[in-house]
């Protein structure tokens, strides 16, 4: 059985209006978009005419990490919740508290590993 495509995202460094690689980005993200698929276009740097299209490359690794999360986290933590209900637009403190709530949980392997 196979399931359809349902999010493609992409990464590239820079982003700017009028460049090969940039033109290229946009042009696959309309084809996915055209085609029902979720595409959003992260980049270290969006140049300021395509700043609104593209989305913090930030965003991608805090979003990347809290997929990892175990579903409690996901559900109880408020910090991890308040995460996930900001969504986008992540800064250095949500990426701080992304890196705290992993140690935190990092830190309670090894005791429920001696405790099993």
């Amino acid at each position: 059985m196979t399931s359809r495509l349902r999010t493609a995202h992409q990464f590239h460094p820079v982003v700017a209006y009028g460049d090969a690689v940039g033109n290229d980005c946009f042009e696959l993200q309309r084809m996915f978009w055209a085609s029902d698929v979720r595409s959003d276009l992260f980049a270290w740097e969006a140049k300021p005419e395509v700043r609104a299209l593209v989305r913090d490359w930030r965003d991608l690794q805090v979003l990347s990490q809290l997929a990892w999360f175990d579903e409690e986290f996901l559900e109880n933590d408020p910090g991890v919740v308040a995460l996930i209900r900001k969504g986008r637009n992540f800064d250095l403190a949500d990426q701080a508290l992304m890196l705290e709530k992993q140690k935190q949980i990092l830190g309670l392997v090894i005791p429920a590993y001696h405790k099993a």
